[in-house]
């Protein structure tokens, strides 16, 4: 007997087909040079576009190929409070605590500059 597995919502998969097709219209991509890069016809790749399910292999290439992340699409789509083993990039957030920092340090730097001057010296 299969077992189901349960949930308290429904979260339906992403659509690669649509995904797919979206990226081509918008970043305007020619599908036969995407097809001969990856070694497939243009046939395939097109059939590619019309399903709702794709072969991760198949999508690695086309993310490398096309310097795309379309599993970053995927992780968009699930909530945020799931777990992932991906390190975290934490990059942006100590950019933004050294900008705060050296903001605090150039209104103390700007609050001495008013008071020498308000005083005339």
């Amino acid at each position: 007997m299969k077992k189901e597995l349960k949930t308290d919502f429904a979260i339906d998969a992403p659509d690669t087909g649509k995904m797919l097709t979206l990226y081509f219209k918008q970043k305007r991509t020619h599908k036969s040079l995407l097809s001969r890069l990856m070694n497939i016809s243009l046939t395939s790749l097109n059939y590619h576009t019309r399903q709702s399910s794709i072969h991760t292999k198949t999508l690695w290439n086309m993310s490398l190929l096309l310097k795309h992340n379309f599993f970053a699409e995927f992780a968009a789509a699930l909530p945020t409070d799931f777990s992932s083993s991906a390190p975290i990039d934490n990059t942006k957030d100590e950019k933004i605590a050294q900008l705060e920092h050296r903001i605090e340090i150039l209104e103390a730097e700007k609050a001495v500059l008013i008071s020498v001057m308000k005083s005339g010296v």
